[in-house]
């Protein structure tokens, strides 16, 4: 009797914990949703089957797989125990082992389980948070070398973009087969000067790619959450005319004005929320996204160093 007020009692305490999370649980990722179902399980299996508590052998193997797949679940999961819950989940397991080892007293199988499951906790725990701990660091330096020049980026733009076009007016007829760029969850868009915010779907797609890998790269080393900036984007051949009077580096025949082209600061990030990231360590997270798609002939990409901009054309 004593043992099953227990059981109500420990249900009773974490049922209402469940509650007050309520609101919580709903925004959840889809790990953390199948930890907090394994979590439910494994509290009702007991209540919900009074066999268990006299430890049947078929109870005792769907008591001793729901421990095992929620311990994989709490542990093998890295976007689950983060360094800054791991306390968290090491309380909560070992919680749950002194829990059920109560209900277990006196009996000869969970007097074998016990310590080999503390065993098995102990051991995995110890092995993610030295992992965690051992993280490699993002290097600072730059090793990179982006150097495909303008005939490249530009025989591309020619191929996949529209043709110049004379001034922003004529913009309106080839507007339908474009895409316009605003800022968005994935990158920001400076104040265009010398420039107008549209781009070919297949350059638009492999911008907010970009943006999407950098902001995963971000996630996965532990940084804070930054976009990536668009410095330049279409320009008409009046745009073009009027940059050169200001940039040296301008040329007439541009990639640029062919909807395909863009450039992104590598000096430069929008800063959203989370921890604090040096500037070297995201200038060298964007260039190992855009090494890696540029290896995978997705774009060009020339590192320019006047403009403090990576010059990008997409090759579909």
């Amino acid at each position: 009797m004593e043992r099953k007020n227990f059981v109500f009692s420990f249900a009773f305490r974490s049922l209402n914990r469940s509650f007050d999370l309520r609101s919580k649980i709903l925004t959840l990722g889809n790990e953390n949703k199948i930890y907090f179902i394994l979590h439910c399980a494994r509290l009702f299996v007991p209540l919900a089957s009074p066999k268990i508590l006299s430890f049947g052998n078929e109870n005792k193997k769907v008591f001793f797989i729901l421990h095992c797949a929620h311990l994989i679940v709490s542990l093998a999961s890295p976007k689950i125990l983060s360094l800054s819950s791991a306390k968290q989940k090491l309380c909560n397991l070992f919680c749950t082992t002194f829990a059920y080892s109560y209900l277990c007293k006196g009996n000869t199988y969970c007097m074998i389980a016990k310590p080999l499951f503390r065993i098995i906790v102990a051991i995995v725990c110890l092995f993610l948070c030295a992992c965690a701990s051992h993280r490699e660091a993002v290097p600072e330096n730059w090793p990179f070398r982006f150097n495909d020049n303008n005939p490249h980026q530009l025989a591309a733009a020619q191929q996949y973009g529209i043709e110049p076009l004379e001034t922003r007016d004529d913009l309106r007829r080839v507007k339908r087969k474009l895409k316009h760029i605003e800022e968005n969850k994935y990158y920001a868009v400076d104040p265009l000067t010398h420039s107008v915010p549209y781009l070919t779907p297949d350059a638009a797609k492999l911008l907010k790619d970009i943006g999407k890998k950098f902001q995963k790269s971000m996630k996965k080393h532990k940084m804070g959450e930054y976009k990536i900036i668009v410095t330049s984007v279409l320009r008409t051949k009046d745009d073009v005319r009027k940059l050169m009077k200001v940039n040296s580096n301008a040329v007439a025949n541009s990639a640029h004005c062919h909807a395909t082209t863009f450039d992104l600061s590598y000096r430069r990030f929008k800063y959203v929320g989370g921890k604090q990231a040096s500037q070297p360590q995201m200038k060298y997270l964007l260039g190992e996204v855009l090494d890696k798609l540029r290896k995978d002939h997705r774009c060009f990409v020339r590192y320019e160093t006047k403009q403090t901009c990576l010059h990008i054309t997409v090759t579909p």
